[in-house]
């Protein structure tokens, strides 16, 4: 349908990630990259421009938009005509088709449907995705988009994450990294990961939130299809890399759940953390450090505030010249607890039949400060050496390394 009215402005991308996406994807009609650079406030808002893009240049009815994306005809006419008041030059809505009704209802006036579509200018045809020249591709893209909208989904955003993977996959497979998928189902990585795994077991039990509350995904538990899977990739810093997505022979799922299952170790060699605290045998400045450990100076300092914030590491600044300075990194010997501090103490009391006022009479420290040190609370550097000092006053020499 062509465009006839003024020419439209197009509408500002809504953040960098979406034009990363757009220009490494491949799409079907130029109407997909573009759709992406609509702002909307949810992705349950984006799904119907989605499957508007998905049909361009077709326009269609609330009820094949509602059959589509598992919405309420009602929800789908509210979603568009709020679509046709924010974007009036590119989403359009025509009244009155008959279109889906059944030959009786025809003469009825009011059982006619509102259509709406996409008028977009003209822009430049992208690269085709496999299924258009594949005519297995095509077959089971076919299959697959027909299918997912009968399935017993009760989430739409989980019905559309595999809308999206069917769309971007090839030989039933799909490599998406989590900044792709998030930007594309325009859903946070948290709640896609949680579809994501019960999509994979066929079952509402995977819990969210502070209180385990599940997140539902399918609405009859007692059918369980298994319908996603992915083998996990790792980086060299312990972080999660693109999961190769793994989608099922036929619309009726994996055969078993030996099929579905997820492959490739669920545990992480080593943390960019881990490998830092064993880096640090002296002192390193993060110069030093992404040179061994050949990763970015942004995941040195992530990695490093969190182990500074354990108490693990620290920071402290060198002079070099008497003019410039370099921040060092260096390993932080941790605190000795309290329980072993009061219980060390103890023994060593109660083996000169001692109590923890003695300590004064013999050059030590007073009764308060023998209780802080006993709390794990900070005191002065000489209350350790007054404490060996004391005790070595009765049975035996106690050494100043010998008090915790």
């Amino acid at each position: 349908m062509p465009h006839t009215g003024p020419a439209a402005t197009q509408p500002k991308l809504k953040s960098l990630v979406h034009s990363d996406v757009l220009g490494r994807l491949n799409w079907h009609n130029p109407a997909m990259p573009f759709i992406y650079t609509f702002e909307t406030a949810t992705c349950e808002e984006f799904i119907p421009l989605w499957h508007l893009a998905y049909r361009y240049p077709t326009f269609l009815t609330t009820r094949e938009l509602a059959h589509a994306t598992g919405f309420c005809e009602a929800t789908m006419r509210e979603y568009c005509n709020r679509h046709c008041d924010r974007f009036p030059d590119f989403v359009k809505m025509t009244e009155g088709s008959r279109r889906g009704l059944p030959p009786s209802a025809w003469k009825d006036s009011r059982a006619t449907h509102n259509q709406y579509g996409l008028v977009l200018p003209e822009l430049p045809v992208p690269l085709a995705p496999a299924w258009i020249h594949d005519s297995a591709e095509a077959e089971y893209h076919k299959e697959m988009m027909a299918a997912i909208p009968e399935w017993p989904l009760v989430s739409e955003v989980a019905r559309f994450l595999m809308v999206n993977l069917v769309y971007h996959s090839e030989r039933r497979r799909c490599v998406l990294i989590e900044k792709k998928i998030t930007s594309l189902v325009r859903s946070s990585a948290r709640y896609i990961n949680v579809h994501a795994h019960q999509l994979n077991s066929g079952r509402n039990d995977y819990p969210i939130g502070k209180r385990d509350h599940p997140c539902r995904t399918w609405s009859k538990v007692t059918i369980h299809k298994l319908v996603l899977s992915w083998e996990r990739h790792w980086t060299s810093g312990g972080k999660q890399a693109s999961r190769i997505w793994r989608l099922p022979p036929t619309p009726e799922g994996f055969p078993s759940g030996e099929a579905a299952a997820i492959t490739a170790p669920t545990k992480v060699a080593q943390t960019t953390g881990e490998r830092i605290l064993e880096a640090l045998t002296r002192s390193k400045d993060i110069r030093e450090l992404v040179n061994e450990l050949h990763v970015t100076r942004t995941a040195i300092n992530s990695a490093g505030d969190r182990l500074r914030r354990q108490g693990l590491i620290k920071k402290r600044s060198k002079d070099i010249d008497g003019l410039w300075k370099r921040a060092l990194w260096e390993r932080v010997t941790p605190p000795v607890p309290a329980d072993r501090k009061r219980q060390w103490l103890e023994s060593q009391l109660t083996e000169r039949g001692w109590t923890k006022r003695d300590l004064a009479r013999f050059n030590g420290p007073d009764h308060k400060t023998v209780d802080k040190y006993m709390r794990g609370e900070p005191v002065y550097g000489a209350t350790r050496e007054k404490i060996a000092l004391a005790l070595s006053q009765k049975i035996r020499r106690v050494r100043v390394e010998e008090v915790p």
